[in-house]
């Protein structure tokens, strides 16, 4: 449980070794899932078994069934309610979706997202909630003509298992606020309440306090987990009024590929970064004017013409995607915007609601279902409002990255400069995801930026970009690039072991 060490739990090497219902099992082999992930391998096991940890692995490694299988075989024992929290909506549709797809009453996986709140009678049959903090927090029903908060759900007092996906977003260190911070001078104090993030304050204002169970757990995941994240943890764990994460010699320990376990905060081990066949391409645009970058796109699209690509927009770039896909559109490029395709309108307010949908959770996870379908060829008829029938072009923010997962994604494409070089692994992580493992990357940038993206390389575990020329052609290889910024350090001050991609 929570505070009670157990014994490390061996490596699983069959789906059949967690008590799965022969359902769950049928849907992973439709999916052609037919023997755990390295990941799931080192973690399956010690996540049903209780245990308190952080999921460390690389993007599309199979970080997500290897803790939504164990919360999944939990709910088929009655061991109480699952509380899933992700950093952004897109995120937290996908993760209901995902769990929809494998539980036996789908109605009873339920959304709480901007726009898309879920009414007071669906969340009573709830046994997994999905959201984003914020609004989870914020979440109102009104019952018998009075509002009911979250606080007073049966469900909070119900919970065994938390999730926080996505964690170094949802618990930010005290080095995400360095740069702003240092040019406000604005001191950040980490113990200053008004500027806990909304995951920190659900743990430790809701449920915490509300939640008495001995054996509560928490399990984290990312793919970019170093020494401060798992601090950060720990200190939010700490806040617990019930003292269950210091007691009974609890550790919080790093799951990792190769269940590997770290003995020592000073040693940890450098971790994977992005998938070793994803190809990394840069696309320079001719001079600094970042206004081309949307025609030099749009050409590479239409003259590759991949079967199925991710637009990531960075800030950078100066645009947005409502910009983009409109002028993409102009140009032949047969896009569409994220939470368009998902059913959201441009004031939040979700419209995907069709005649087969119960509620509005339903009406989400049958929308990313059914995106998925279009990304992986399906020649299905049905397809979501706004995706164009023919290859789709999906366009999003940076933000929207993280987690965020469609089957066989060919191209990912990066217009502007990642903001970070974690950033980056995560864009890139879009594609060559399990089980194909293949893709390519392609940053649209300025000269000057593909320079700086390039700094990186150490950083990002070494990887080799291509710089192409007009049309994709490729004008010269990276191998001979020397490390300009890279340096021993990262942007943050840290060792790469500290950063531990």
């Amino acid at each position: 449980g929570g505070g009670t060490p157990a014994p490390v739990a061996p490596p699983v090497k069959d789906f059949r070794e967690i008590p799965l219902s022969e359902s769950v099992l049928r849907s992973l082999e439709e999916r052609g899932i037919e023997e755990p992930t390295p990941i799931q391998a080192a973690g399956l096991g010690r996540i049903y078994g209780g245990e308190t940890a952080i999921l460390h692995a690389e993007t599309g490694s199979g970080k997500t069934l290897a803790f939504l299988l164990p919360a999944i075989a939990k709910l088929q024992e009655n061991k109480g309610s699952v509380l899933l929290v992700a950093p952004t909506r897109e995120l937290a549709v996908q993760l209901a979706s995902e769990a929809a797809n494998l539980v036996e009453d789908p109605d009873t996986v339920q959304l709480i997202v901007a726009g898309a709140s879920p009414l007071h009678k669906s969340l009573k049959k709830a046994k997994m909630i999905v959201g984003t903090p914020g609004e989870i927090l914020e979440w109102r029903a009104r019952k018998d003509g009075e509002p009911v908060e979250l606080y007073d759900m049966p469900f909070l007092h119900d919970i065994s298992m938390v999730v926080l996906d996505e964690v170094d977003f949802l618990l930010p260190t005290k080095k995400f606020y360095g740069p702003r911070a240092k040019a406000k001078k604005v001191k950040f104090n980490r113990w200053d309440e008004n500027k806990l993030s909304p995951a920190e304050k659900l743990l430790t204002r809701v449920v915490f306090p509300q939640n008495r169970k001995e054996g509560l757990q928490v399990v984290c995941a990312s793919a970019t987990v170093g020494r401060e994240v798992r601090m950060k943890v720990n200190r939010v764990l700490r806040k617990d009024p019930l003292g269950r994460y210091q007691r009974n010699g609890f550790k919080l320990d790093i799951i990792r590929p190769g269940h590997v376990t770290t003995k020592d905060l000073t040693s940890e081990p450098r971790a994977v970064t992005v998938p070793p066949k994803i190809h990394h391409a840069i696309l320079p645009l001719s001079g600094a004017d970042k206004d081309q970058g949307l025609g030099a796109l749009a050409s590479h699209l239409n003259h590759e013409k991949p079967k199925s690509a991710l637009v990531f927009i960075c800030p950078s770039s100066g645009l947005s995607v409502a910009k983009a896909v409109t002028e993409l559109k102009g140009m032949g490029v047969a896009a569409a915007a994220l939470h368009e395709a998902l059913g959201w309108s441009k004031g939040l307010r979700y419209t995907g609601l069709q005649k087969d949908d119960t509620d509005t959770s339903a009406g989400l996870r049958n929308r990313h279902k059914e995106l998925s379908r279009r990304f992986s060829g399906d020649s299905s008829e049905i397809s979501p409002e706004g995706v164009p029938s023919e290859s789709p072009v999906v366009v999003t923010f940076e933000a929207m990255a993280r987690g965020l997962h469609f089957d066989a994604v060919e191209v990912v494409y990066i217009l502007g400069r990642p903001a970070s070089h974690k950033m980056y692994l995560h864009l890139a992580g879009r594609t060559g995801r399990y089980p194909i493992m293949e893709g390519k990357a392609v940053t649209v940038c300025t000269k000057g930026d593909g320079e700086h993206l390039r700094s990186w390389k150490r950083q990002l575990g070494g990887i080799d970009f291509e710089i192409l020329g007009d049309q994709g052609v490729v004008a010269r290889h990276d191998n001979d690039h020397k490390i300009g910024r890279g340096g021993d350090e990262d942007e943050e001050g840290q060792t790469p072991d500290e950063v531990s991609m």
